[in-house]
């Protein structure tokens, strides 16, 4: 971030630096004729003087020192200018880079803190899937203790198909409607993987029943 904001400073300074030498040289040859008390008399000094015209520390009555009147017109005329051109369009200038760099710089953390949080989903859905969680937001530690061990009690059961009702209606008294609107997904949902190893589960049953049925009917033609 720092480093962004230097360079946003340092394309500044581009537009800055030729206003800074010209307004410089034009004060330096301004007071060649006073004598060497005016804060104009070197160049350094007039560099120093210039600069801190952007700081809005500077003593407009140096110029009413000039000899003649066309040369006060003329410092006046070139200060109007310089803290016209400086303090208003510059600054501005400046401000409204740095502004504009910040925001693109927040839309771009924002985006790739959505690609990671999608990663890690993804990530989550390969390994194990999405895995329930523990609490519900909205219920105290003590009313979730009796949901869950109710839900629990809903998955014994003989026949498969009412193992998976009474698991869906389970996982209902956890995780609600109001869950998955809010989080958009189903937060104890079974992964692919899970659902692939139960339908091989539920294949092999059904496959030990028909071989079943097959020896009884062979065993019955037999007798």
């Amino acid at each position: 971030m720092m480093r962004a904001m230097l360079l946003d400073v340092s394309r500044f300074l581009a537009f800055y630096l030729p206003f800074q030498l010209a307004f410089g040289f034009a004060y330096y040859l301004l007071f060649q004729s006073l004598p060497e008390t005016s804060p104009y008399d070197s160049l350094p000094k007039s560099f120093l003087q210039t600069f801190l015209v952007l700081l809005q520390q500077f003593d407009a009555s140096d110029f009413a020192t000039l000899p003649t009147t066309s040369a006060v017109l003329l410092g006046y005329t070139l200060l109007l200018t310089h803290t016209t051109l400086v303090m208003v369009m510059l600054l501005n200038v400046l401000i409204a880079m740095m502004t504009k760099g910040v925001e693109a710089r927040m839309e771009k953390a924002k985006r790739e803190a959505l690609v990671s949080f999608a990663e890690c989903i993804l990530r989550s859905e390969k390994t194990q899937g999405l895995v329930p969680l523990p609490v519900r937001t909205e219920i105290k530690s003590m009313e979730v203790a009796p949901l869950i061990e109710s839900s629990r009690g809903l998955y014994t059961g003989d026949d498969d198909d009412d193992d998976d009702v009474a698991m869906d209606h389970g996982r209902s008294l956890v995780f609600g409607a109001d869950e998955e609107s809010r989080l958009g997904f189903r937060p104890d949902e079974l992964s692919s993987d899970e659902r692939l190893a139960m339908l091989s589960d539920q294949v092999a049953r059904l496959e030990a029943t028909v071989a079943s049925l097959v020896q009884l009917l062979t065993a019955k033609r037999a007798t």
